[in-house]
């Protein structure tokens, strides 16, 4: 075996030394690379005129479509839906998706950016000055931090939405307690209104299907 052919096995076999040690330096949701997320959704609203309840349901779909060393592409969609429980006054549906790239720089850390769309409807008027859908785009950034490998995940992040109607910046905390292919979560947003005086604290208590 000549030195040139010796030289580009060495570099093969570092190359993948490098690809399996940055692999595992990821600090990726325990979630494999499917998950279904179902559960119940509560929130809180305040705008000018008066207060409310709201209850209702959500869910959410996550891709992974690549990983290349310690960065990662994916794909989430969320759907949301929050009522008044009498039936009357607010109401409000979000249909969210977004691209997600990250990049995992120590073993617990995954900051990630994000870029998509978001569907919105609301029907108060206060909040939202006219019913009906309303699409516009989303911008958002957060960090995956596994505080128990394979069991404990949390990740804080921030979104930006803005459409003809409406501005909003969400605030959001999701937190998954993962038992192998199933798991429970809970994920508590608030919603900025830019465009006008009001904000909505929701928490979406969901069981997670992972595959």
């Amino acid at each position: 075996m000549n030195s040139k052919t010796l030289r580009r096995l060495a570099a093969l076999v570092s190359s993948a030394l490098v690809f399996a040690t940055a692999s595992s330096l990821r600090a990726d949701d325990p979630a494999a690379s499917r998950s279904l997320e179902l559960g119940a959704a509560y929130g809180w609203l305040q705008q000018p005129g008066g207060n409310a309840e709201l209850a209702g349901y959500a869910g959410s779909l996550k891709f992974n479509l690549g990983k290349l060393l310690i960065s990662g592409l994916s794909l989430r969609t969320d759907y949301r839906h929050l009522a008044s429980p009498d039936g009357k006054g607010f109401r409000r549906d979000d249909i969210d998706a977004d691209l997600r790239l990250d990049v995992s720089v120590v073993g617990i850390l995954t900051p990630y950016v994000s870029a998509g769309g978001s569907l919105d409807r609301s029907n108060t008027l206060a909040y939202n000055p006219e019913n009906g859908w309303d699409a516009g785009y989303a911008l958002g950034a957060g960090v995956g931090i596994t505080v128990v490998p394979g069991f404990l995940h949390t990740t804080p992040s921030v979104r930006f939405v803005s459409s003809d109607r409406l501005n909003t910046m969400t605030y959001t905390l999701d937190t998954a307690l993962h038992f192998t292919l199933v798991g429970v979560g809970l994920r508590v947003s608030y919603e900025d209104n830019l465009s006008r005086n009001g904000s909505l604290t929701s928490a979406v208590i969901y069981a997670a299907l992972r595959f």
